[in-house]
């Protein structure tokens, strides 16, 4: 199974430069770039019960290849039991989609999960098979895995697993329709349609996005700042100290395996230390010195994995809406105070095998923001990242970011201090700019990521030559199952067919 990476790129304040980096707007970043641990292989996380003696050759031979490590850090949940005591107690204390052991405990186990509600999917391991024997498995059973191996087989064999249950879920709720229209007499045209559509996607693309019914939640927190603002013809001005802190919260869910949405908002606090501060008419001067604070814009965002294989493409469409009535013409306005639509597409691909475990994406995006004086000024955004994993746990990237600003004015020249459009500049400052920055990510366990991320202005026009720094922890989890957990309800998924 090839290794899949998450589109990043696709949440604007968490890789790249989320719109213009004039006074209006700031550049904002997470940095949490590609889940190391969905790029090391896991695209449908599993509860797993891994039922395996360690005195035995298999059990060692597991135990050597660090099994149960790798599957956590790929995101899967794992629970171990080494002798029938615990194999009971493992199966009334839980809940499971796959049971992994020998081959020659799994006429027990069917035995076992003969007549349950929701039995978990049996999951054979041969020990050094032969030929003969690992086709004999496979005409028994759907999925089966050989040890020793390598962690990729493991992981692929575990995804086909569950994309089979998954499938056999559809296949049951399609059933369970036709069964409910013959009963009632009512149609069920228009459900059993959505079934379908929504059948298993292939297993290699499923790390794009989050999978059907999983969450994640992204909270970050940033520093920028700035002494030079660069004009419309590049030179550099020095107007003072500018200083922003941003705490920034995104979540994103998975609707299906294809389509995933996502709302977020940033909270700024921001300083402005200098001889030339900003004065609106009519309203009060917030480049007085002191610490300001508030709430910036929603974004909303849609995405939608629509191509898969070696190179996934994810179209995305987003709003941008200001969730409060902040100042925006100030040296550190928290940002434009606009409505802004945005389309695009991120790409990614595994650079494998020319460079192992290094992967490269982009995103590019076109956006329409609200107009001004009666004036356009849509953008063009172009974002690369290139990454390459130290260890499964362990990653490094480079990031770049451009901006093109069609429409708008050039800084100072068509908006002096003290004239109209002077007024409203900060909203329309024909902002064009590249950025260069790094970072790193640490996979804690399956659901828990770290980063970092360090970045500079290298050339801009109409802008600020910005730098800065940001920290930032994503949680993966599946909503549906917390509920359950909770409630005690069973699990939704249909019994495994042999």
């Amino acid at each position: 199974m090839r290794k899949a990476l998450v589109m990043a790129v696709a949440l604007p304040w968490c890789l790249a430069a989320a719109g213009v980096i004039a006074c209006g707007d700031k550049f904002l970043v997470i940095g949490r770039g590609v889940r190391s641990q969905r790029a090391k292989g896991a695209v449908r996380r599993a509860s797993i019960l891994l039922y395996v003696d360690a005195r035995t050759e298999l059990g060692a031979a597991i135990r050597a290849a660090k099994l149960e490590t790798d599957l956590e850090l790929a995101g899967h949940r794992i629970r171990s039991a080494d002798s029938p005591a615990g194999l009971e107690a493992a199966l009334r204390g839980g809940e499971y989609d796959i049971v992994l052991a020998g081959i020659s405990d799994m006429a027990a186990l069917d035995a076992r999960m003969r007549g349950a509600a929701s039995p978990p999917t049996l999951l054979p391991v041969l020990y050094n098979p032969t030929e003969d024997e690992m086709a004999a498995a496979q005409r028994q059973y759907r999925c089966v895995m050989h040890s020793p191996g390598k962690k990729q087989h493991f992981l692929a064999v575990i995804n086909d697993a569950m994309v089979l249950r998954s499938k056999d879920a559809h296949k049951a709720e399609r059933w369970e329709a036709e069964v409910r229209e013959k009963r009632s007499g009512t149609a069920f045209l228009f459900l059993v349609a959505g079934i379908e559509l929504a059948a298993a996607a292939p297993a290699s693309a499923q790390a794009w996005l989050p999978p059907k019914g999983e969450a994640s939640f992204s909270l970050g927190g940033q520093n920028l700042n700035a002494r030079y603002h660069l004009l419309w013809d590049g030179r550099r001005d020095d107007r003072g100290k500018m200083e922003w802190y941003h705490a920034i919260s995104d979540l994103t869910y998975g609707v299906t395996d294809r389509f995933a949405v996502r709302v977020g908002i940033p909270y700024v606090f921001s300083r402005y230390a200098g001889n030339f501060p900003h004065r609106p008419v009519g309203r009060p001067v917030h480049d007085d010195g002191q610490w300001h604070s508030t709430f910036q814009d929603f974004r909303i965002e849609a995405r939608y994995m629509a191509a898969t294989g070696s190179l996934v493409a994810t179209p995305f469409l987003s709003i941008v809406l200001p969730s409060s009535g902040y100042e925006f013409l100030s040296h550190v306005a928290a940002g434009r105070h606009l409505r802004e639509y945005a389309g695009g597409v991120s790409l990614g691909r595994r650079l494998d095998p020319v460079l192992p475990d290094t992967y490269a994406q982009a995103q590019l995006s076109f956006t329409m923001a609200q107009r001004v004086l009666g004036i356009w000024h849509n953008k063009n955004n172009a974002d690369v990242e290139v990454g390459h994993f130290l260890s499964p746990s362990v990653a490094v990237r480079m990031l770049g970011a451009w901006q093109w600003t069609h429409g708008g004015f050039r800084i100072p020249l068509d908006a002096p201090a003290g004239s109209a459009n002077f007024q409203v500049h900060d909203q329309l400052a024909k902002d064009s700019h590249f950025i260069l920055g790094g970072g790193v990510s640490y996979a804690v366990n399956g659901s828990l990521d770290l980063s970092a991320t360090v970045f500079k202005v290298m050339t801009a026009r109409n802008s600020n030559e910005v730098r800065g720094i940001s920290v930032g922890t994503t949680w993966g989890f599946s909503p549906a199952q917390m509920i359950r957990r909770r409630k005690g309800a069973a699990p939704t998924a249909s019994p495994d067919a042999p």
